[in-house]
């Protein structure tokens, strides 16, 4: 009589990385396993927990070592992948403004440039609201506007670049620059 071993435990893997810097939106999924006694449990600590479910979500970025094993004989495990999940670059651009030229004109420009982070596509908003592919924004009242960045391929992943504020024509406007009192009682600020 030969006994033959039994077919090695296997499973397919698949996982998503993170949409949005900061975030914990990871996932691992074990699927299709096959063999052993049909009963199985799951891992992506190296073995350290283990759970009956081949579904892992809210994972933050980081190396997972993905194994399974046979619920009815637990020292019948296997090691399926290594799997890095990873998160994009934090998203940042540049802002530049123009201020209104005449009065009543309403020409004041806002340009977003230089854009990173995401995934490499963006969109952006002067009021988060509404937004387009481009990054300059003309025809602009005199105002606040709040300019945003968003990653074109993870909607939800936003940022407020800046408050830009677009002064009417013939505004004064001067940077003001001090220095404090550098002793108690002193008149020197």
């Amino acid at each position: 009589i030969q006994i033959l071993p039994a077919n090695a435990l296997t499973a397919n893997v698949s996982f998503t990385n993170i949409s949005c810097n900061g975030l914990t939106d990871g996932t691992i999924s074990i699927t299709d396993p096959q063999h052993g006694s049909r009963s199985y449990e799951y891992s992506i600590d190296n073995g350290t927990t283990w759970q009956g479910s081949g579904v892992f979500t809210g994972l933050p970025a980081g190396v997972y070592v993905v194994m399974m094993r046979d619920a009815l004989e637990p020292g019948n495990s296997v090691t399926l992948t290594t799997i890095t999940i990873t998160e994009p670059a934090i998203l940042s651009a540049t802002v530049t403004w123009t201020n209104e030229t005449l009065p009543g004109a309403n020409d004041g420009t806002i340009t977003v440039s230089a854009p990173a982070g995401g995934s490499g596509a963006w969109e952006y908003s002067i009021d988060g609201i509404n937004w387009q592919a481009s990054g300059i924004f003309n025809g602009l009242a005199p105002g606040n506007y709040d300019v945003y960045i968003r990653d074109a391929n993870a909607t939800d992943c936003f940022i407020m670049l800046q408050t830009v504020t677009i002064l009417p024509a013939g505004s004064l406007s001067a940077q003001v620059d001090y220095t404090d009192v550098t002793c108690f009682g002193g008149n020197d600020g």
